[in-house]
């Protein structure tokens, strides 16, 4: 595995640390039993705000969430458990490699999703790579599609077609029949998230600052969108032609199809993002130690209801009016960016 700078590997423990201003509402919501030996379900209360009341799912951290609809999410956590929303309330966490760290997921509808696990062999950064599929009834087990190098975030438009990016700069595709060997695309730095909106397009981003493009034939090289040098945390592609990336300090940038625009700046205070997703060229919601929105135009701040709250790991907007987001201390919640 190529070597990381040291600021990526911090990134989400030194991000975890910060005293977050923004993301939810003090109270849990309530947790619904139902008879002996059956799992426990977490539903989720409505407040005024456009945050709903943190649901309490898991008792560890909740490293990604992803959405394929308005009534299908599934989140994983750091010890290879996941659980599912059905539009009502969240399952028990269930296990998935308990024997690894589960980093990311992707749903790409109800009845595929692909979760990454990497399972570590005693050395910081370093582990192999595997897939866990989910075909609408139930989970794989683990599969290795990448000896060498920890997995780290993964895009799923459709059942034939995922991109998965690993932290030695390798990109890693599915073509629905099988995975093909790691293609290195970035000779130096991890690949950090990636989009991917169809076969045909995709943008990953990388731990210093640099955005790559795939066009179904081949990636471009990369381009330093982020002239901080800081890493870039997340992007997502409402379409070919805009995505949105954010860093791990709080720098946002937009893609039009051709050309990267925004600011970089040092260190902006506890705005570190860690998530961002576009449910259209007109909303984005980007998350992490603050929150804030896209318009279409310009960025604005997330107000919180209340300061004393976990750092939100990921976020997901399967639509224009509702997102999920997990965080840190193993809660769920949804947030309305538009109020019907």
């Amino acid at each position: 595995m190529k070597p990381r700078k040291a600021l990526i590997a911090s990134t989400i423990s030194s991000t975890i640390a910060l005293t977050c201003y923004a993301i939810s509402t003090v109270a849990y919501a309530a947790v619904t039993r139902h008879s002996q030996g059956t799992p426990v379900s977490v539903v989720m209360a409505r407040t005024n705000s456009h945050w709903s009341v943190p649901s309490h799912i898991d008792h560890e951290v909740l490293t990604s969430v992803s959405c394929a609809s308005v009534s299908f999410c599934v989140a994983v956590d750091k010890i290879g458990r996941a659980s599912m929303w059905d539009g009502l309330s969240w399952s028990t966490p269930r296990n998935l490699d308990a024997r690894s760290y589960l980093s990311a997921v992707s749903c790409a509808s109800t009845s595929f999703c692909v979760a990454l696990s990497t399972s570590s062999n005693g050395i910081a950064n370093s582990g192999n790579g595997n897939v866990i599929v989910w075909n609408g009834k139930s989970w794989s087990s683990p599969r290795e599609i990448d000896p060498n190098n920890p997995v780290s975030s993964i895009s799923c438009p459709t059942a034939t077609f995922c991109l998965v990016g690993d932290d030695g700069g390798n990109a890693v595709m599915w073509n629905g029949k099988i995975w093909a060997s790691p293609q290195e695309v970035d000779s130096t730095y991890a690949l950090t998230s990636v989009s991917c909106r169809s076969a045909s397009f995709c943008i990953a981003v990388d731990g210093t600052g640099y955005a790559l493009v795939w066009n179904g034939r081949s990636w471009s090289r990369p381009k330093k969108i982020d002239r901080a040098s800081e890493a870039l945390t997340g992007v997502s592609c409402a379409s070919q032609s805009f995505c949105a990336s954010v860093d791990s300090v709080g720098n946002k940038f937009t893609w039009n199809g051709k050309s990267w625009s925004g600011s970089s700046h040092g260190y902006l205070g506890d705005t570190g993002l860690l998530s961002i997703s576009c449910a259209s060229i007109t909303l984005c919601v980007a998350a992490g130690a603050g929150a804030f929105l896209w318009n279409g135009r310009h960025w604005t701040a997330v107000k919180s209801r209340d300061s004393n709250v976990s750092t939100i790991m990921s976020i997901s907007c399967p639509s224009i009016s509702l997102c999920f987001a997990v965080d840190s201390a193993g809660n769920a919640m949804s947030y309305r960016p538009i109020k019907r």
